[in-house]
């Protein structure tokens, strides 16, 4: 699969610690929905922001193609990651002060983080990137991954028992997830260019859930959506 497009000379041609390689080594086993498919969208969705939005197109690049890379509910030793990262960046054209910037906009990226203070442009476009792939039936298939690879019910007794009251689904599930972080992710973008692409990814996010709780011989209650 082809890559670069903004991406640094070092990145395209050093065979030796190309990023994309370095990204499969780190995530190659990963079963979560974090994988390398996941890092490829989160690129392409950040060049299409970007392309409308501006920022530093190969600092935007490097951050979604390791942003998962640094994340800590996968796993990883982040003291250990950021170092690694860091070297990864160096090897690959990226200066040392760039370098530090990028570890620092990626460990930012979590959602629930709710880190807001003095974003730029391209941590607003990789967040965006990173969420928008949270959402529609991609979105959907990865949340439910997730919750396999974290041995969490789609949806539990109780859950099934909320939504036979009309309540929303909550505790350690699927489809709570899909309330506490999925639904709401359309309310939590930067740019006008993301805004946009997320209504249809909404839309598509909606009808997946039908369609579990259909699978589950329940019926979706619209007034408890967020809007």
């Amino acid at each position: 699969m082809t890559i670069p497009r903004g991406t640094c000379l070092a990145f395209l041609y050093n065979p030796d610690m190309q990023i994309l390689t370095f990204v499969r080594q780190t995530l190659g086993h990963d079963d979560s929905g974090h994988d390398e498919a996941h890092v490829l969208r989160v690129l392409e969705l950040a060049r299409t922001i970007q392309g409308k939005e501006g920022g530093d197109l190969p600092y935007i690049e490097g951050c979604a193609l390791l942003h998962d890379c640094l994340d800590s509910k996968l796993g990883l030793d982040n003291a250990s990651q950021e170092e690694a990262v860091y070297e990864c960046l160096t090897q690959n054209g990226y200066s040392a002060e760039k370098a530090r910037r990028m570890i620092v906009t990626m460990r930012r990226m979590s959602f629930h983080l709710h880190d807001e203070e003095a974003l730029t442009i391209e941590d607003k476009v990789v967040r965006d990137a990173d969420r928008l792939d949270a959402m529609g039936r991609v979105g959907a298939k990865r949340a439910l991954d997730y919750g396999k690879s974290r041995n969490r019910p789609v949806i539990s007794p109780d859950n099934r028992i909320e939504i036979e009251m009309g309540l929303i689904p909550s505790g350690e599930s699927t489809v709570a997830h899909f309330y506490e972080k999925l639904l709401i992710l359309d309310h939590h973008l930067y740019t006008d260019t993301a805004k946009a692409m997320a209504v249809p990814l909404k839309e598509e996010l909606i009808l997946c859930l039908k369609e579990l709780y259909a699978e589950e011989g329940l019926v979706l209650d619209e007034d408890t959506l967020p809007r």
